[in-house]
């Protein structure tokens, strides 16, 4: 009996602690301050043609950026990072910008037709 009380006593002294743990991270304000050369990803996860191409259209507008597969290498019975997974990441301080420049509404195409 005395073992069963010694297991309860553990385990509810781990989920109090738990519980604290998780109500000071909730209560902690979220700063978005830090490195400004800090990666932040702004785009993804995607395939990787669809993210090279927002990476691409950064790169060629001067704003350094870069690809990362948030899988990891292909694991035999997995889906493949080829497929999905990829991110595009910027600095910090590049991050509004960037995700303006890959998300604005772009004019549709108007077609005329003479008749």
């Amino acid at each position: 009996m005395s073992e069963f009380v010694l297991l309860a006593a553990i385990t509810a002294i781990i989920v109090m602690l738990l519980i604290g743990w998780l109500l000071h991270s909730a209560t902690r304000p979220a700063t978005d301050e830090g490195d400004p050369d800090e990666p932040v990803v702004v785009a993804g996860p995607g395939a990787h043609m669809e993210i090279e191409v927002m990476r691409a259209k950064l790169d060629a507008l001067g704003m350094p950026a870069y690809v990362r597969n948030r899988q990891g290498p292909f694991m035999p019975g997995g889906v493949s990072p080829q497929l999905w997974g990829w991110e595009v990441l910027v600095r910090r301080r590049d991050a509004e910008e960037a995700e303006a420049i890959l998300f604005a509404e772009e004019p549709e195409p108007t077609v005329s037709i003479d008749g």
